[in-house]
């Protein structure tokens, strides 16, 4: 007997051989419930009705698609579901269909005024949502799109779907775009008045507050308003380059100031999270760091500025000795410099200033604890005295025992402050030409007394602070390992040779902002953005007089003029042969004081040997003078 429909036909096929009647009707019940069975189970679960896997989230319950595993690379919204999405929209559908057949059987009334209510609400946030499209439509067109475009290629994104892997507020992108003022065309003789001015700024931040208000009652933080979010399949392989793309790439297209872009690659949706960096105050007063300068400021740690999220120090102990800085023409160093000196001054710190300019800090060049040197001839002069000095703390530190952990006082901190390094060399340069004698070296003796004290004057509690609008080979003396004995390095309004001169690691570089006292640190693998107090004139004064009193030597008299007159100021000073004779210590020339060391009668004073150079104290040589005149005076009687 045969079933209808060829059901004898499609078992003797499978089976391969002729079944009784009812084993066969049992066999196609059999496979009729498995297939309702898979079906059923297929709907529920919100998987895909024929078992083909549109997307990565086509089998898995809580993981949204990130990929498209057709082979047109097309697949529809409903595919990019979650699974469990798709089974409450398959389930909940006829489910509330049906309840609301039976609740407007049972209750007309009741139910009809229900669905008006949510038929309200509903109109009510499709309002909204068109508004807010309205709104954001900027956004959309001048960022998200091309943001889509330019980043779809690089994640393996469909562009077409960008609203699913990309977010960009408003509220991030709003800043970098002009406001309702900027954007109206007036005539030049038409003038916004202030009071409307105001009324639109408080507007905007209303509006602003409310929005935010009101998406987090509605839970919908996990779309942050300060940050963009930008999605990336799973088994993307994030590479130096790709990474470098990707920030070079919404560097460009969101505009504005710099962004801090971080990777988040753990967990099953990886994203790439957008934020603006946060810059420092616009302007920053003495009034507003008085107070933290005067309780938590020292001699040995200088405040430098204001950061985003809080003051800006260096520890000349414990971080780095020496600091440099490459700063443009009014970018701000010499109030930088200002604020540094006069907390120096109020701790107590000797200072001693190398200024070819002359006025870069004219401010403090009466004031007690400073030595302002501003020829080629006081630079050189002053710069061997410091190496002399050195040389002298030195041999302190070296007399302690081996077993004593006795530090000893080698007197009060000086620092240097060579303000315009790049003309100040070359005074030295050309001073050093027209002094030196035959046999001196070529490179200035004051210009290696410089890179003694930047090779070991932690220890000694001597430090440099050199300042150069361009730190060449030439600013540094011809040494160009000098650059590398500077730890913090400060730059501002510097070009891109500035840069690659003083900090090449830093690379890709920060814009540099033409805002008066904006610069960047550049220490320790990390650069940091700060805005210098504006200190007057007259505040840096009474900083620096009050305080810890500056104990100095008693040429550096605060009431005479602090250029070099030929005395030791910070140590006994050791002269070679050319110096005794160009400084006129005894009235003999280079040529008479070196033969009458060969002669010996009377003795020469013993040399005293520094850095393989025989060098004299000038009171020995005086005395063996005094002796050499006084037996030839013997001698004629």
């Amino acid at each position: 007997m045969d079933l209808p429909g060829g059901g004898t036909d499609m078992a003797r096929r499978v089976m391969g051989f002729q079944l009784p009647f009812w084993l066969t009707w049992l066999w196609l019940l059999c496979r009729a419930t498995a297939f309702l069975a898979r079906m059923a189970f297929r709907y529920v679960s919100g998987r895909p009705l024929d078992g083909v896997a549109r997307t990565d989230a086509s089998l898995h319950w809580f993981r949204k698609g990130t990929r498209v595993l057709t082979s047109d690379g097309v697949a529809s919204r409903w595919a990019m579901m979650p699974g469990w999405k798709r089974s409450a929209w398959r389930v909940g559908a006829p489910v509330t269909f049906m309840s609301t057949g039976w609740a407007y059987a049972q209750a007309p009334v009741l139910t009809s005024s229900t669905l008006a209510t949510i038929a309200s609400a509903a109109g009510i946030q499709t309002t909204r949502r068109v508004r807010r499209a309205l709104r954001t439509r900027h956004v959309r067109r001048e960022y998200i799109a091309p943001t889509a475009a330019a980043m779809a290629k690089l994640l393996d994104q469909d562009p077409a779907r960008a609203h699913e892997w990309l977010h960009i507020p408003a509220e991030l992108v709003d800043a970098n775009r002009p406001g309702l003022l900027d954007r109206v065309s007036l005539p030049s003789w038409v003038r916004t008045p202030m009071p409307i001015i105001r009324v639109v700024r408080q507007a905007h931040r209303a509006e602003a507050y409310v929005a935010a208000r009101w998406a987090k009652m509605r839970g919908k933080m996990d779309r942050p308003t300060d940050q963009a979010l930008i999605r990336f399949p799973v088994d993307l392989v994030v590479t130096d380059v790709l990474s470098k793309q990707v920030t070079t790439t919404l560097n460009m297209k969101l505009g504005g100031e710099d962004w801090t872009i971080t990777w988040h690659g753990k967990g099953s949706a990886p994203y790439i999270a957008v934020k603006a960096t946060p810059r420092p105050p616009s302007l920053v007063t003495w009034a507003e760091v008085e107070e933290m300068v005067m309780l938590r400021g020292s001699g040995a740690a200088p405040f430098l500025g204001m950061t985003a999220h809080g003051p800006l120090r260096i520890d000349l102990d414990s971080d780095a000795p020496h600091l440099a800085a490459s700063c443009g023409t009014g970018s701000g160093k010499s109030i930088l410099f200002r604020f540094v000196l006069a907390q120096l001054l109020h701790h107590g710190v000797q200072v001693v200033i190398l200024d070819a300019k002359r006025t870069s800090q004219r401010w403090c060049k009466d004031l007690p604890g400073v030595r302002y040197c501003r020829t080629g001839e006081e630079m050189h002069n002053v710069l061997l005295e410091l190496r002399v000095e050195a040389e002298r703390r030195f041999t302190l530190i070296d007399s302690v025992p081996a077993d004593s952990d006795e530090k000893p006082n080698v007197g009060s901190r000086i620092v240097v402050l060579f303000e315009e390094q790049n003309v100040g060399m070359q005074q030295l340069t050309e001073y050093w030409q027209q002094i030196k004698v035959k046999g001196d070296p070529n490179r200035s003796p004051a210009m290696s007394a410089l890179d003694q004290l930047l090779l070991t004057g932690r220890e000694a509690m001597m430090h440099v602070l050199s300042v150069a609008q361009l730190f060449t080979v030439q600013a540094t003396g011809g040494n160009p390992a000098a650059r590398a004995n500077y730890g913090p390095r400060i730059l501002a309004r510097a070009d891109r040779n500035g840069w690659l001169m003083l900090a090449p690691e830093y690379a890709p570089f920060p814009k540099q902002s033409k805002r008066r006292g904006r610069m960047h640190l550049a220490f320790d693998g990390s650069l940091t953005e700060f805005q210098v107090p504006l200190l007057s004139v007259s505040e840096a004064r009474e900083l620096a007089t009050t305080g810890a009193a500056v104990t100095v030597p008693a040429e550096w008299s605060a009431t005479a003029d602090l250029r070099h007159r030929g005395e030791a100021v910070t140590g006994e000073r050791l002269m070679t042969l050319a110096d005794l004779a160009r400084e006129k210590v005894v009235p003999l020339a280079y040529g008479s004081l070196r033969n009458a060391k060969a002669e010996g009668n009377p003795p020469f004073p013993e040399a005293v040997m520094v850095n393989g150079q025989a060098k004299y104290r000038p009171a020995d040589v005086k005395a063996w003078y005094a002796t050499r005149e006084d037996a030839k005076s013997a001698g004629t009687k």
